[in-house]
């Protein structure tokens, strides 16, 4: 059953997913606020995660000569580890509602400070990791990732330090995410959230976003990428915010 709720849902879906396709990494953390808003979480979270498979898909696809396979690798790695670990908290440790929102909030509005902070400074200055530092907001990007499908803008703090131009950054991030959320893509089917509802749902989104990943690549091509990701933290930090007033 479609409802208006539903409606508003595949809305969010097409306006956070042009974003995604500009960013490579901002579409599921803006659009998980609003659809736990609007469909519940146990909807919200299988859905946006496997739009960001598909999603993630059509950028690699448009944009494959530009990933860095080294940073790649290596993200990966820790990342699986990070999810495995995310996926078995989501799994065995129950949080009621609003333990979730609170919880999603305080990590988008931490996560969009410190990429906000960390996009004005000057290349020279810019945080000089070293690998422990490395590994951990790898890690906590993973941890994320399995419970809220959203680990995007911590991992952006590391990619933005090693890729600089603009397509790696997108490609290489892209891929990242078809590989991990095809991991709890398959860990949600395993559990049973894909009932009927949401798989009719999920088949809905999945042709919004064609268009969406189509309009996104436009933009990206004539929009200066800092200035969009500063409108894109502002949006984060609303979102943000209302989670503690669900």
């Amino acid at each position: 059953m479609i409802g208006l709720n539903e409606i508003l849902f595949l809305i969010v879906i097409f306006i956070t997913n042009i974003i995604q396709a500009i960013t490579g990494f901002a579409g599921s953390i803006l659009a998980m606020p609003a659809s736990i808003y609007l469909v519940g979480y146990s909807v919200a979270k299988p859905i946006v995660n496997l739009v960001g498979v598909i999603a993630s898909i059509g950028v690699v696809i448009l944009n494959y000569k530009k990933i860095n396979i080294k940073e790649f690798i290596k993200i990966i790695i820790f990342m699986i580890i990070g999810i495995t670990c995310g996926t078995y908290i989501s799994k065995n440790i129950t949080i009621d509602s609003k333990g979730i929102y609170i919880t999603l909030g305080i990590i988008v509005i931490l996560s969009t400070i410190l990429n906000m902070f960390h996009i004005n400074l000057p290349d020279s200055t810019k945080y000089k990791w070293c690998i422990v530092f490395d590994i951990l907001i790898i890690l906590s990007s993973g941890l994320v990732q399995g419970i809220f499908v959203c680990g995007g803008p911590i991992l952006a703090v590391y990619v933005t330090n090693k890729l600089k131009d603009k397509d790696e950054f997108r490609s290489t991030l892209s891929l990242v995410w078809i590989i991990t959320n095809s991991i709890i893509f398959t860990n949600d089917c395993l559990n049973g959230f894909y009932t009927s509802n949401v798989i009719l749902l999920a088949i809905i989104a999945s042709i919004v976003l064609i268009a969406a990943i189509f309009i996104g690549n436009i933009i990206s091509k004539k929009l200066n990428k800092n200035i969009f990701l500063k409108l894109t933290y502002i949006l984060l930090l609303i979102s943000g915010i209302s989670l503690f007033f669900k």
